[in-house]
């Protein structure tokens, strides 16, 4: 089955209340957007954009960064998620950190630092 089914299967089962994703074309950002609406030709989502129900395109809207639905993947919910989870590393992880017990802060560390050194050993194999 190919990515593009896979697109128009998922469209035709959004229904309201759904959560879908949405990539803007330029800078391929993915974000989450909630369906208020649908009718038999438009997805409309909570900020009121408006989605083709055949091909997921953005109805309307700028023409050099058109939005589209994308189907929820496994990759496109990362690519959702990294940035959002990166935000809130920022602002909310230093504080988060202090609150927690010595013993806490040292296992986060250690889980840390031995995930970094799993992913930095498997790039060097991949890389000789």
């Amino acid at each position: 089955m190919s990515a593009e089914q896979t697109l128009i299967e998922y469209l035709a089962t959004i229904k309201p209340g759904d959560i879908v994703l949405v990539r803007q074309g330029i800078s391929y950002k993915t974000t989450q957007h909630g369906v208020v609406k649908v009718t038999k030709t438009q997805i409309v989502t909570i900020d009121n954009k408006r989605f083709n129900r055949v091909d997921g395109s953005e109805i309307g809207g700028a023409k050099w960064a058109r939005l589209g639905i994308v189907a929820p993947t496994e990759e496109n919910r990362k690519a959702e998620a990294a940035p959002r989870l990166r935000r809130w590393a920022t602002e909310n992880f230093p504080d988060a950190f202090a609150k927690l017990s010595i013993e806490q802060q040292l296992e986060i560390y250690k889980l840390v630092t031995t995930q970094i050194a799993e992913i930095e050993a498997d790039q060097s194999k991949a890389a000789s």
